[in-house]
């Protein structure tokens, strides 16, 4: 095996310390707000007892969202349901505030099959002012002849919804 010679560099290293480089201004770029993990908004599960069909209604909202564009690709179910809640709270934008002393202005409801209707339990993740609407909201309408619940309410959600996006055909 042949022993390899060294090269002299130092005339390639002279010419390189005596080459001029420009270095490119640097820009200063306005820094991106950070949102604290204190300042965004706390979220809450808040549970619903559903039938089959308008859960499935509301899969199928989102599916078709989805394949509305690619800026939907991440949208859930909860999206929608956040969506339908702030059409409901421009529909009711003269809502007032439940009492202090009515915590929470539900019943429980029937879980599992009523009448041969299935029911489902699910849970959404809502910021806690949207929760507090819906508890004001049930309130408001409670007082009427006819029971108004959170099934009810998921029910006028999802009219919203179809009223909005009249491409979906509701199954109910």
């Amino acid at each position: 095996m042949a022993k390899k010679e060294k090269q002299d560099l130092s005339a390639f290293i002279n010419k390189a310390k005596e080459t001029k480089t420009e270095v490119p201004m640097q820009k200063v770029v306005p820094a991106v707000p950070v949102v604290k993990k204190d300042e965004k908004e706390k979220t809450v599960n808040f549970p619903f007892n559903l039938e089959q069909d308008r859960l499935e209604y509301l899969r199928n909202f989102v599916m078709q969202k989805r394949r509305e564009s690619a800026e939907f690709f991440h949208y859930s179910n909860t999206d929608a349901v956040k969506e339908g809640i702030s059409y409901l709270r421009d529909k009711y934008q003269d809502l007032k505030q439940r009492p202090a002393s009515i915590k929470h202005s539900t019943r429980v409801g029937t879980n599992g099959l009523l009448n041969g209707v299935v029911k489902v339990q699910t849970t959404f993740s809502v910021p806690v002012s949207d929760r507090e609407f819906i508890y004001n909201l049930v309130f408001a309408k409670d007082g009427k002849p006819s029971e108004y619940n959170k099934a009810d309410f998921f029910d006028e959600l999802l009219e919203e919804l179809s009223v909005r996006y009249p491409a979906i055909e509701k199954p109910f």
